[in-house]
C-alpha cells in the first residue's frame, strides 16, 4: 500500500487515538492546518485516510494468507537528510523489534556496500511504541516483517529511486529465499 500524501495529513503508522497522528509541529515546525484542528476534522482524515489504508493492508494479508500461507511484512518510508538541524548519516535503516529473521539477515546484506551507512534501528526504532503499523499487522500475527528507511535525498530522482529498488531488491532476493521467514511465530500483543 502506498500512502500518496504526506505524514503531515496524517501519519499513517500512528495509532488512531494518538495526539501525534496529526502532528502541530514536525521538525520545529508548526503546521497550520493541524493546529487547533476540530475533532470532526480529525474524525474526517481518519475516516479518509488512516482506516481505508489500514483495511486494505488487512484485505492484502487475507488473500495472501488464504490459502494457509505465511507472507511476509515489509515497512518502506523515507527519513530527511537532517533532523532539528542536526545532520542524519545513515544512507538506510533496517528497524525491527522482537523478530530478527528479516532484520539481521538484511543488515549484513544491506552493508555489504561499503559505501553505505546502514542503520540498526536508526534513524528511528523498530521497538518505538509508534511503530503502529507493523506492530498491529505483522507482530501481532507472528508474520516475519520489517521496517525499511532511506534517507529523502538519495530517492529524489528516478534515478535514484531505480538504485535503492535495485539495492533493496537485490538484498532481500537472498534474504527471502530462506524458507523460516514464512512460518508465523507466536503473535505478539501489539499493546505490549
Amino acid at each position: 500500500m502506498v500512502a500518496n500524501y504526506s505524514r503531515l495529513v496524517i501519519d499513517l503508522n500512528r495509532r488512531p487515538k494518538d495526539l501525534t497522528v496529526i502532528p502541530p509541529i514536525s521538525d520545529g515546525i508548526l503546521i497550520p492546518g493541524n493546529l487547533s484542528l476540530p475533532q470532526a476534522d480529525r474524525d474526517a482524515r481518519g475516516y479518509t485516510f488512516h482506516a481505508p489504508y489500514h483495511q486494505a493492508i488487512e484485505e492484502l494479508i487475507a488473500r495472501r494468507s488464504a490459502n494457509g500461507a505465511c507472507p511476509v511484512f515489509f515497512g518502506i518510508h523515507s527519513f530527511t537528510p537532517s533532523f532539528h538541524g542536526t545532520p542524519r548519516p545513515w544512507h538506510a535503516g533496517v528497524l525491527w523489534d522482537r523478530d530478527p529473521r528479516i532484520a539481521l539477515p538484511l543488515l549484513r546484506a544491506l552493508r555489504t556496500h561499503t559505501e553505505f551507512f546502514i542503520g540498526d534501528n536508526e534513524p528511528y526504532s523498530g521497538r518505538h511504541t509508534a511503530d503502529y503499523t507493523i506492530d498491529t499487522h505483522a507482530e501481532s500475527r507472528g508474520m516475519a516483517h520489517v521496517g525499511i528507511e532511506i534517507r529523502q535525498d538519495l530517492i529524489a530522482d528516478a534515478a535514484g529511486e531505480e538504485r535503492w529498488a535495485t539495492i533493496l531488491g537485490d538484498a532481500l532476493a537472498s534474504v527471502l529465499a530462506d524458507d523460516s521467514v514464512y512460518a508465523p511465530l507466536s503473535p505478539v500483543n501489539p499493546m505490549s
